[in-house]
């Protein structure tokens, strides 16, 4: 199953100047996995199960979504 975009893009900050921009739970689930900063808290995981839910069409790509902003707002990724 081809991963639903998101109806708005989710851009984090990684660090001063440098941002990361993701369309999908897809390129979402690969940076969870990769090189997500510090230590992932509880929504971390959370985002995690939910895009995972979401590639397998199991859950809604939107809801994947607001999961995996929260959990980027547990890091300090100051998502927009």
């Amino acid at each position: 199953m081809r991963p639903t975009r998101w109806s708005e893009v989710v851009t984090l900050t990684v660090k001063p100047g440098e941002f990361i921009t993701l369309k999908n739970p897809a390129e979402a689930l690969q940076f969870l996995d990769g090189p997500w900063p510090g230590s992932p808290g509880p929504r971390h995981a959370a985002a995690r199960r939910f895009c995972r839910a979401a590639i397998a069409g199991n859950k809604d790509s939107e809801d994947a979504r607001k999961v995996f902003v929260e959990a980027a707002e547990e890091a300090s990724l100051k998502p927009r």
